[in-house]
C-alpha cells in the first residue's frame, strides 16, 4: 500500500472544476451587467441630448417667428419664469414662452431655457438690421460668431455649487415667484469655462464647449441673417410709415416731410396752413381762382387774372 497516494483525487478535481466554472459565470455576469449599465447610461445621455437640441431649435424658430410678426423686435427676457416678457432692464433671463405663444420648453434634464437678447432688438423694432451685442467663442476662445442678436441656452442639471431653491416664493412654472430666489439666478444654471462666464450680468461673450464636470451649457443663437426680411427696408425716395414704404414728397424750401410723409414747416403746419398769432396751425381756405402758397397766403391761379378777391379764411 502506497501511503503517499492522493486520497479522493477524482473528487477534488471535480470540485475544483465546478468552482472554476462558477467563478467564470460570476465574472461573465459582472461584465454583462457593467456593459448593459454603461450602454443604458449612454442611451439615456443620447436621449437627453436629443431633447435639448430639439427644444433649442423650437425656441429659435419661435423667436424668428416673433421677429417677423413684430418688424424685427424680439421679446424681453422673463425674470421669474412665468413666461411673460417683463425684464427689459436686463439682457438675460428665462425664455418668455408665453410671449412667444408656445408651451414651456425644457431641456433633457427638465430645466427651462435661458435667453439673452441684444439691446437694439429688446422689445423694440430696430430701424434697420444692425449687429447684435454678443460674440460666441469655443473652448479655446476662438470666435465662432459675432454680432449675434440673441442666445438661447439649455442649462441641464445643476452642477456642484449650483442651488435652485424657491426662496420665499412658489413655483412659477420655470422659476420662482420670488425674483431674488436661487431658482431665478442665472449663476445657478449657466456655467464658466476658459474664462468666459455664460451667467454674466451684462453678457457680451458666450461660450460653447463640450459637456464636462464643470460645464454643461448647450446653446443656439440668432444672427441678423435669421431675421432678414422681418425688417422692411425702403428704397431710396421712400420712407417707412406704419409698416408701409411711402413715397417721400418733394417739399418746397422751408418745408420737410413729417412722420406721415406730409410737407410741414418748422411750426409743423402743412403747406395749406399757417400759424395764427397763438402759434396754432389753421387751415387756409381761398376763394375760387386762388390757391394757398407755402406761407398760407392766397394767390391767384395761373397768371393771376381771376375774378376772386383772394381772401383767405382761416379755419382753426
Amino acid at each position: 500500500m502506497n501511503v503517499n497516494a492522493p486520497i479522493n483525487s477524482k473528487s477534488n478535481k471535480k470540485q475544483g472544476g465546478a468552482a472554476l466554472l462558477i467563478l467564470m459565470l460570476i465574472l461573465a455576469l459582472t461584465i454583462s451587467t457593467v456593459l448593459v449599465t454603461g450602454a443604458g447610461k449612454k442611451d439615456n445621455t443620447v436621449k437627453r441630448d436629443h431633447v435639448s437640441s430639439e427644444v433649442l431649435a423650437k425656441a429659435k424658430d419661435a423667436l424668428v417667428g416673433y421677429a417677423y410678426r413684430n418688424e424685427g423686435a424680439l421679446p424681453c427676457p422673463d425674470s421669474v419664469g412665468d413666461g411673460l416678457a417683463d425684464s427689459c432692464s436686463t439682457a438675460e433671463g428665462w425664455l418668455p414662452w408665453q410671449a412667444l405663444a408656445i408651451k414651456p420648453l425644457r431641456d433633457g434634464d427638465g430645466a427651462c431655457l435661458r435667453y439673452a437678447v441684444s439691446a437694439a432688438y429688446e422689445g423694440v423694432a430696430p430701424a434697420s438690421l444692425v449687429d447684435g451685442d454678443f460674440e460666441i467663442q469655443d473652448v479655446d476662445n476662438n470666435t465662432r460668431n459675432t454680432g449675434v442678436i440673441a442666445v438661447v441656452l439649455a442649462p441641464l442639471e445643476a452642477l456642484p455649487g449650483q442651488f435652485r431653491g424657491m426662496g420665499s416664493g412658489s413655483s412659477s412654472v420655470c422659476g420662482s415667484t420670488d425674483p431674488s430666489a436661487q431658482k431665478n439666478a442665472a449663476t445657478n444654471y449657466l456655467d464658466t469655462i476658459s474664462g468666459v462666464n455664460n451667467a454674466a450680468s451684462n453678457p457680451t461673450v458666450f461660450i460653447q464647449a463640450d459637456k464636462g464636470n464643470t460645464f454643461n451649457d448647450v446653446s443656439i443663437w440668432l444672427s441678423t441673417t435669421d431675421i432678414t426680411g422681418s425688417i422692411l427696408v425702403c428704397d431710396a425716395g421712400y420712407t417707412l410709415i406704419n409698416g408701409v414704404c411711402e413715397l417721400i414728397q418733394s417739399c418746397d424750401d422751408g418745408y420737410s416731410p413729417n412722420a406721415d410723409g406730409e410737407c410741414v414747416d418748422s411750426d409743423g403746419c402743412l403747406v395749406t396752413e399757417a400759424p395764427n398769432n397763438g402759434g396754432v396751425c389753421k387751415n387756409i381756405v381761398c376763394d375760387a381762382g386762388y390757391t394757398a402758397n407755402d406761407g398760407g397766403q392766397c394767390i391767384a391761379d395761373g397768371n393771376g387774372n381771376s375774378g376772386g378777391n383772394g381772401n383767405g379764411k382761416g379755419n382753426t
